[in-house]
């Protein structure tokens, strides 16, 4: 921490928000667990389907549809690394995952607070 109020990821970005921490958690889990733990990357889909039907996710996908897509794609990508994922896979999830995180601190940071 450097005297501001919530966490900096690489890119310097302020999380604030609920929202913002949880994905980047989401990130972090998925660019650490192993490709063959698939209970591990079970656990990751329906988090990320916990997280795509939370309120303040749901006001955001109404605000840009862009966000509801990407965020039905990650959740298939974490579906698909849970089934059968290898490295390009998850490489790609990543970046997508990543994209997303920053979708939404761009929202949220345009947006205030959201309320559901």
């Amino acid at each position: 921490m450097n005297g501001m109020k919530g966490t900096n990821d690489m890119n310097g970005t302020t999380r604030e928000h609920p929202l913002q921490h949880e994905v980047t958690a989401v990130v972090e889990a998925a660019r650490t667990t192993p490709l063959g733990d698939r209970l591990a990357w079970a656990r990751l889909h329906r988090r990320w389907g916990r997280l795509s039907g939370a309120p303040q996710t749901e006001a955001l996908m109404r605000q840009e549809t862009d966000l509801a897509e990407t965020m039905a794609v990650c959740g298939e990508g974490l579906a698909w690394m849970a089934g059968n994922g290898d490295r390009a896979i998850r490489a790609a999830l990543l970046v997508r995952l990543v994209q997303t995180g920053r979708r939404i601190d761009c929202l949220l940071a345009g947006s205030g607070t959201l309320t559901p």
